[in-house]
């Protein structure tokens, strides 16, 4: 058996979206399953990493050099589509089944419907809400949105989704039954296996990509403003690529906070994040109460319960359906800086019991949420649906 997944992510490292896809490809391939990772996007950067199973395979059939045009990158984007489907055409005998890892209907749509015709079975997987919702954090998407969805579903087999308001999401706007799967936060263990830290240093480690409309950073530099005093050797470190704009309005709540000395932005490497995050003394996150955020399962919680460190983060979307708040980790009130500066006391006061309840947590994940559960679930319900087809 062999599956594409069909991408606009940065291959073979990236953000969120590419560690998803990472950690599910890998499973499917210790599962006995040969896949291939392919990308339209252009601007991938060639790295290589031991730790890749050899069947994983990564693909990209057009590259470029970045250009700070929009008209150009539009360009690119174009071709590599175009490329893409050339080599989909070409390779069609090679796949059993196509999982399309992208809700843009301008890549949904052609990819499906190119698959459906070529005669291999798609499956659309999906961890966030559609654009508006998901960058302007608007309440739905547009009508023309809702028919361009209803009418590329056509082509579509199965979805795989990360929660339940997802797929209830997108089966209204298909308003038929559709083939699914349930998969929540997806992580790759293997990662993590030799990352226990003999020690840790006296830090908060915050991990993302500081979009403030899913991450509200702002929040955890102010609780952290409110307990600096009680623990003078403890720092903040923020890992990410915030947009110049957020970080400088993050450089300002820093200052206004007087904790210039004591906040600090850095950025971390792939293969540097399990590292990092075992050190460190607590893991945080936070996101605001959006309809964005009520869609969605944060991949860094899933990386940071790998980590056995402990987690603070906020108590939004399904989070609660899967982790227990004290007991796997530790959960707060959204947009309440008190709440959450109390949490932050409150762990650090009882550390040896937040490593108990950090350690339930990597237990957890590790039984129900790796990659290669995800993997082996991911082929059972392709093979189950595509089995149903012929019969």
């Amino acid at each position: 058996m062999k599956i594409l997944v069909f991408s606009y992510f940065p291959l073979p490292s990236g953000l969120a979206p590419t560690t998803r896809m990472v950690a599910y490809g890998k499973g499917m391939v210790i599962n006995g399953v040969n896949v291939d990772l392919l990308s339209i996007y252009p601007y991938s950067k060639k790295e290589s990493n031991s730790n890749w199973p050899k069947d994983l395979n990564f693909i990209s059939p057009f590259s470029a050099k970045y250009n700070r045009f929009i008209l150009i990158r539009g360009i690119h984007f174009f071709l590599g589509l175009v490329f893409s489907l050339v080599y989909l055409k070409k390779n069609r005998k090679k796949y059993d089944s196509i999982i399309i890892s992208n809700d843009n209907p301008l890549v949904l749509g052609p990819v499906s419907f190119f698959s459906k015709i070529l005669g291999i079975p798609v499956f659309f997987i999906f961890d966030e809400f559609p654009i508006p919702i998901r960058h302007y954090l608007k309440s739905d998407i547009s009508l023309i949105k809702k028919k361009s969805y209803r009418l590329i579903f056509r082509f579509v087999d199965g979805f795989i989704s990360m929660t339940d308001k997802l797929l209830e999401f997108y089966s209204n706007i298909l308003n038929r039954p559709m083939p699914h799967l349930l998969l929540n936060t997806i992580t790759d263990t293997d990662r993590f296996l030799d990352s226990s830290q003999n020690y840790r240093e006296d830090s908060l480690c915050y991990m993302g990509n500081m979009e403030l409309s899913k991450d509200n950073v702002d929040l955890i530099i102010k609780a952290f403003a409110k307990v600096s005093l009680k623990f003078p050797t403890f720092k903040l470190k923020l890992f990410g690529k915030p947009n110049q704009a957020e970080k400088k309005l993050l450089e300002g709540i820093i200052s206004e906070l007087n904790l210039g000395n004591r906040v600090s932005f850095h950025f971390a490497y792939y293969d540097e994040v399990p590292f990092i995050l075992s050190k460190s003394m607590i893991l945080v996150s936070s996101q605001p109460n959006t309809v964005r955020a009520t869609g969605g399962f944060p991949t860094k919680v899933g990386e940071y319960l790998a980590s056995g460190t402990p987690i603070i983060t906020t108590d939004v979307g399904e989070i609660s359906n899967f982790v227990k708040d004290g007991e796997h980790l530790f959960l707060v009130e959204p947009e309440n800086v008190n709440s959450y500066a109390n949490k932050i006391e409150f762990v650090l006061k009882n550390y040896p019991f937040a490593l108990e309840v950090a350690k339930k947590g990597r237990e957890l994940l590790n039984r129900e949420y790796s990659h290669l559960i995800a993997g082996e679930k991911i082929i059972n319900f392709i093979n189950k649906v595509n089995d149903t087809k012929t019969k």
